[in-house]
């Protein structure tokens, strides 16, 4: 039996004028498989990444979330139905706690904490600094 994506983005297209940022992208990600994006600069990982978490707008293409058909029109909107980007570089403010920096971001607390147990971190003290 196979399971159905979690995340379907088939035909993803991004243009700026006469540029063309990302073309005729797909991606398909089942439930407990990670991916990572790569390639060289240019080749529209970002671009994908932006329109996958409503941080720009597709010109083209379908994205399904579940099974069902999503149009992010916001990074909010796409957070709330499960589309988080991992970034390579995190931006994290070092000197401040992590609760200050979860705030800065809008990441509400309880949903992180449980989070970070599946990673295996039960006793995170999020009043320490991100540095440490």
């Amino acid at each position: 039996m196979t399971a159905n994506p979690l995340l379907d983005a088939t035909g993803v297209a991004k243009n700026y004028g006469a540029v063309a940022a990302l073309r005729n992208a797909s991606l398909s990600v089942l439930p407990g498989e990670v991916h990572a994006l790569m390639g060289a600069n240019g080749a529209g990982k970002s671009t994908l990444v932006k329109i996958l978490t409503g941080a720009i707008k597709a010109d083209a293409g379908r994205i399904l979330i579940r099974g069902q058909q999503l149009d992010v029109r916001s990074p909010a909107a796409a957070r709330s139905a499960g589309l988080l980007p991992v970034y390579q570089e995190p931006s994290l403010i070092p000197d401040l706690d992590v609760l200050s920096n979860l705030r800065l971001t809008g990441t509400p607390v309880e949903p992180f904490r449980a989070w970070v147990r599946e990673l295996g971190i039960p006793d995170l003290d999020i009043r320490e600094t991100a540095r440490h």
